[in-house]
């Protein structure tokens, strides 16, 4: 099989972004959460409802910062900046705000949670890769604007 589709043709952005955040982001997200998690009952006891939103929190951001970098490395295999970090903030707000959308509207028409659960991330999934895509690494090439200047000289 020589078909390799993280590294050629039509699907290499998407299946990389699918390895990053993914297959590896995801996992780490859980396994990083729980170590905080266990990290903060050594030191102050039994966590409560704000202290655990409050590492949701750093876990959430701590992510998508390992996801930016893999993400400027591995996918699109460009250097961070940080109107890029910015943009992925971005990103991650507006797939934060579909994925919620969809899940309520289609928890509502189905009333599965599964179901809602499925359709809510791949909505916010799909608006994260396409504003990304876009916006924030732009052409997948590396002609981005910050890198005009020097391809031009």
């Amino acid at each position: 099989m020589t078909w390799r589709p993280w590294a050629d043709g039509e699907h290499k952005l998407l299946t990389r972004y699918v390895l990053v955040s993914g297959v590896f982001g995801l996992p780490a997200s859980i396994v990083q959460l729980q170590v905080m998690l266990w990290i903060y009952q050594v030191f102050f006891g039994d966590y409560n409802w704000l202290s655990l939103n409050i590492l949701w929190i750093v876990n959430f951001e701590l992510g998508l910062t390992r996801n930016f970098l893999l993400h400027c490395t591995f996918t699109w295999g460009t250097n961070p900046s940080w109107k890029r970090y910015a943009h992925v903030h971005i990103a991650a707000i507006g797939a934060f705000i579909i994925d919620i959308i969809a899940f309520n509207l289609v928890l509502t028409l189905t009333n599965i949670i599964l179901v809602a659960q499925v359709f809510g991330a791949a909505s916010g999934f799909l608006c994260n890769f396409l504003y990304n895509r876009f916006r924030t690494f732009g052409d997948p090439r590396g002609a981005n604007e910050e890198q005009l200047p020097e391809a031009i000289a």
